[in-house]
């Protein structure tokens, strides 16, 4: 916590971050809160799904999944042709360490957007 006659570490409001796509945090720590919209629809022919996923890595290594959130929907129902669509923000929020790269990739058979990023380097 950040007392008086400190520095207040930088806030960037990502609003250009992209799913899918990957980000490295520099020579400091970063604090991701990612807000993602997920969408999915549900019909006489199924229903769908839809997870949004944040990974780290180091430089180079593996992807690690540090946080994650999902939206289902199906129902039964018949002689009546009716699609029920639902849509729920959700928001990650994950610590990105040094020399790290990160992102935030989709999944499923809805939707996802991400319609506001904020990150803080500590």
């Amino acid at each position: 916590m950040a007392g008086y006659g400190d520095a207040v570490p930088p806030i960037f409001n990502g609003e250009g971050r992209q799913l899918d796509t990957v980000y490295a945090s520099g020579s400091k720590t970063v604090l991701a809160s990612y807000t993602v919209t997920l969408s999915v629809t549900a019909s006489l022919s199924g229903g769908q799904n839809a997870k949004a996923e944040a990974q780290i890595r180091p430089i180079g290594g593996a992807w690690e999944a540090v946080a994650s959130c999902s939206l289902d929907v199906s129902f039964t129902i018949s002689l009546v042709t009716l699609a029920l669509t639902q849509t729920d923000d959700r928001t990650l929020v994950f610590f990105v360490p040094a020399g790290h790269e990160y992102r935030v990739v989709s999944s499923g058979t809805g939707t996802v957007a991400m319609p506001h990023t904020h990150e803080v380097e500590l």
